[in-house]
């Protein structure tokens, strides 16, 4: 699949209060403008509950050590290893109770050796949430198996979504004055899953889902690519585990199908705060993804409002005014949001890559090399330690972008817990506000890379890079 995007410079979210003015003709995209790009990717936040951070298989470490030709450093492969362990102790899923220091040099007790024993006795090996194994399962065709209850989920969607096109009364409730440009785009939505009820073959073409675990590891519940009139879906949606929480992601994702000016301009909450959720413009209501899912919860009992709360521009749920702080939390919660989706587009780019040198193409991996060891550098990856002439994507550099990811988007909801102390100046200085909490936040949360300067100079460059194809 081929993602084209468009980088643009990141700049403070606009404050709830002014949102109502923005102009229609530039559409905001969280803090950055979205020039209506073709093939541009909207991905779906899917949420917590599991831990998923992972290491590469030993024998892919294995690989890395022993190789002849590779040339990574001793000592910066032993610190990268101790990165991704960092991660998966902030989950407790460490078996040894030793140091990180102790666990790694009784992994690579020697430059060039790596021992099997000390690696199995630091992480369950056997543990299939714990050990990254194939990217040829990742963005794979629905399994026949999987397909009929799929389908029924369609049908389920298609249903409420035609509920949705006559029902003016909450769609006005929901979208206000765009009530009926909302239910033009249900329309479509459904048209589209329609298409994949009624044939097999667009339903394998334009339906994709992952096995190799990646999306629970990213906290992706889907994306979708409005260009080539494709979606991807979450194993556990495309399973139907949850019949529900299946049919409200495939209406998201529809909603990108139905209209390429339909974003992500925030997740359904609790990812979003509840009353800055409720309380967004109309216009960028319309074209919030996420806002399509709430006709969709309220019918299926699942909203986290009542079904006769309306959403009114600048207002909480409650009717009162939005505050100052709804906006720098808001603003906070949309950079991290904004880090998340860059650093999942790096990983997909190095699944891509790795896919490619394994099957020996490697055409394009040379000529976007130069690019890919400054992202290596900036993500404090391997590729740009390795040596000239030898480069690879390990399996490595994908498990630790996708723990970056994972850290980031956890960040975001951790920074709902870190006091926000506010001052007069603040109310015209809302990114200044956002910005102490940001680093509030990254040095509470801790287990990215260790220290708060350099976890923020990497989020930094990550919501520099938002919306950018990196493949």
């Amino acid at each position: 699949m081929h993602i084209q995007r468009r980088a643009t410079a990141v700049a403070p979210t606009p404050p709830l209060s002014v949102q109502q003015a923005a102009a229609p003709a530039s559409i905001a995209r969280g803090g950055r403008v979205s020039l209506d790009i073709p093939g541009d990717v909207h991905q779906h936040y899917f949420g917590r509950g599991r831990r998923r951070y992972r290491l590469p298989r030993f024998s892919d470490l294995k690989d890395i050590t022993q190789s002849k030709t590779l040339g990574i450093d001793q000592a910066e492969l032993k610190e990268l290893v101790k990165t991704a362990l960092i991660r998966l102790k902030k989950e407790n899923r460490l078996k040894s109770k030793d140091s990180l220091d102790a666990i790694i040099d009784a992994i690579f007790p020697a430059p060039g050796s790596i021992d099997q024993s000390a690696f199995e006795a630091a992480v369950d090996s056997s543990d299939r949430t714990i050990i990254y194994m194939s990217v040829f399962d990742t963005n794979a065709r629905i399994k026949d198996k999987d397909r009929p209850k799929l389908r029924s989920a369609m049908r389920w969607a298609i249903k409420v979504i035609r509920e949705a096109q006559t029902s003016k009364t909450m769609l006005t409730r929901i979208f206000g004055s765009k009530q009926a440009d909302a239910a033009g785009n249900y329309r479509k939505a459904g048209d589209r899953l329609q298409a994949f009820v009624d044939s097999t073959a667009t339903l394998n073409k334009s339906v994709n889902t992952d096995y190799n675990r990646d999306d629970a590891a990213l906290y992706l519940g889907g994306w979708a690519d409005f260009d080539d009139q494709v979606i991807h879906l979450e194993p556990g949606v495309a399973k139907v585990t949850n019949s529900k929480e299946s049919v409200a992601t495939l209406v998201h994702e529809a909603a990108h199908l139905a209209d390429g000016a339909i974003e992500d301009h925030g997740y359904y909450p609790p990812s979003t705060g509840k009353d800055a959720f409720a309380g967004m413009a109309e216009s960028r209501k319309l074209n919030n993804a996420a806002h399509y899912e709430e006709f969709v919860r309220r019918w299926l009992n699942t909203s986290t409002y009542n079904n006769d709360t309306e959403f009114t521009p600048g207002k909480a749920v409650s009717g009162a005014a939005l505050t100052l702080e709804d906006d720098v939390r808001l603003a906070t919660t949309e950079y991290f949001r904004h880090g998340w989706d860059a650093a999942v587009e790096v990983q997909f780019a190095l699944v891509k890559y790795r896919k490619d040198l394994l099957a020996s193409k490697d055409a394009k991996f040379k000529k976007d090399l130069p690019e890919l060891k400054k992202i290596s550098k900036a993500m404090h990856l391997s590729l740009h330690r390795q040596s000239p002439g030898h480069e690879t994507v390990t399996q490595l550099d994908i498990v630790l972008a996708e723990s970056i990811a994972r850290v980031v988007s956890d960040m975001g909801d951790h920074s709902a817990s870190i006091k926000l102390a506010l001052t007069p100046k603040d109310t015209s200085e809302i990114k200044k506000a956002s910005d102490r909490l940001i680093n509030d936040t990254i040095r509470s949360y801790g287990a990215l890379l260790g220290d708060s300067k350099k976890d923020r100079t990497l989020t930094n460059w990550l919501v520099a890079n938002y919306g950018k194809a990196f493949y």
